[in-house]
């Protein structure tokens, strides 16, 4: 799962593949498309994006070396290469800016890392997008066999 939300989909099976050697033949003209990413969450709700980023940017501007890495459900503040004591001070004083203001009342997870601190949505993981697939697998066997498909065990 792409972090956490966007796990891609199979990629498409070709019934007009050939076991011959010439790629020409093997190929149907829809086998060149790229499959679509998926998103597993219900909704997502990003308000809180541009509040954090404030907080981590004025961080980053505070502890040199830091650095706030942007991804599509997350915003984390890294401070691998910043002196360590002090990366963990800043941290610290972070997290603490962090649930007192933007984030007081949004529904994110802050995850601290050993020399990072994450905020990303609620309900937006790897583990959660697998429950989720898994559960839609589930379902898609479940009416499969409620429709008469397949040998019941």
């Amino acid at each position: 799962a792409q972090k956490g939300v966007f796990p891609p989909p199979p990629p498409p099976r070709n019934p007009f593949r050939k076991s011959t050697g010439d790629r020409k033949s093997t190929e149907s003209p829809h086998s060149q498309e790229a499959p679509q990413w998926i998103c597993t969450t219900d909704s997502m709700n990003l308000d809180w994006l541009e509040s954090v980023q404030l907080v981590f940017d004025y961080f980053c501007e505070r502890t040199p070396r830091s650095f706030v890495e942007t991804r599509e459900t997350s915003l984390v503040w890294n401070y691998k290469y910043a002196d360590p004591e002090f990366g963990m001070i800043q941290a610290r004083d972070l997290l603490q800016h962090l649930v007192t203001g933007p984030i007081s009342n949004a529904p994110v997870d802050v995850i601290q890392g050993t020399k990072s601190v994450e905020v990303r949505q609620v309900g937006v993981s790897k583990s959660a997008a697998i429950d989720r697939i898994l559960m839609a697998t589930v379902g898609q066997i479940n009416n499969y066999h409620q429709h008469g498909g397949g040998v019941r065990a």
